[in-house]
C-alpha cells in the first residue's frame, strides 16, 4: 500500500477513522533509525534522520495492521504496559497538530498547545512530520 502522509486536519479525521481511534490496538514493535554513523576511519557523520516506525495491529480486519512513520521525530514519551495490568490495548489514541509538530498520543485531552501537557507523563510522540500505511 502507498505512504499517505499526514499534514492537514483532514488527513488526520482520515486515519483517526479508517483505524477506528486506535480502539483495541496495541504496538507491536516499533524501530529508531538515527541516520549518523561512524565511518571505518573513525569519522562520524551526524545526518540526523530521527525516524521512528510504529508497526500498529488491531482487534479488527479493516485494517488489521499499519505502519506509522514519524520522520523529524524530536520525542517520545513510551510507557510499556505492565504485567500486572488488565489489558495493554489501547482505548483510543489521536493524531494532534502544533504550528511545528505533529503528534501521536493516547491522552484524548492532549493540547499540543500547553506546555503542561508537554511535560505530562503520558505516552506522546512528538516529530515533524508523520506518515501512514495499510500493511494488511
Amino acid at each position: 500500500m502507498e505512504w499517505i502522509v499526514i499534514n492537514t486536519e483532514k488527513d488526520i479525521l482520515d486515519i483517526q477513522k479508517q483505524y477506528d481511534n486506535f480502539l483495541d490496538a496495541e504496538i507491536v514493535r516499533f524501530g529508531f533509525e538515527s541516520g549518523n554513523y561512524i565511518d571505518s576511519e573513525l569519522v562520524g557523520y551526524e545526518y540526523m534522520k530521527n525516524e521512528l516506525h510504529v508497526i500498529f495491529q488491531r482487534m479488527d480486519i479493516n485494517p488489521f495492521e499499519i505502519e506509522v512513520v514519524f520522520e523529524g521525530m524530536r520525542r517520545i514519551n513510551f510507557y510499556a504496559p505492565l504485567m500486572d495490568e488488565r489489558s495493554s490495548c489501547i482505548s483510543y489514541a489521536k493524531f494532534v497538530k502544533n504550528d511545528s509538530f505533529i503528534y501521536w498520543t493516547k491522552w484524548k485531552d492532549f493540547d499540543p498547545y500547553n506546555s503542561e501537557h508537554l511535560e505530562a507523563n503520558v505516552t506522546f510522540i512528538e516529530a515533524k512530520k508523520a506518515m501512514w500505511r495499510i500493511i494488511c
